[in-house]
């Protein structure tokens, strides 16, 4: 069966149309996977920052010379990048 031009533009919208629901399915399937993980990212980094205030006035040098006598409930310093 032959289609006109019209038919012809409906068909590529719906096809079009289609593609577009796909990749918005696709993307939202993403985002609830990410979700999850970019709040877990967040308590982490905000858990770090909490954890370096501990360290933030030494330098590199005088972490060196901490006592071992330090609680274990304090963390070891981490460099930032």
């Amino acid at each position: 069966m032959r289609r006109n031009q019209y038919e012809e533009a409906l068909f590529k919208c719906e096809d079009e149309r289609f593609e577009i629901d796909m990749v918005i399915d696709s993307n939202t399937a993403t985002i609830r996977v990410l979700e999850p993980l970019a709040e877990e990212i967040a308590a982490l980094k905000a858990q770090e920052e909490g954890r370096c205030v501990y360290y933030a006035f030494l330098s590199l040098e005088s972490l060196h010379t901490l006592p071992p006598s330090l609680p274990p409930s304090l963390p070891p310093y981490q460099a930032k990048a």
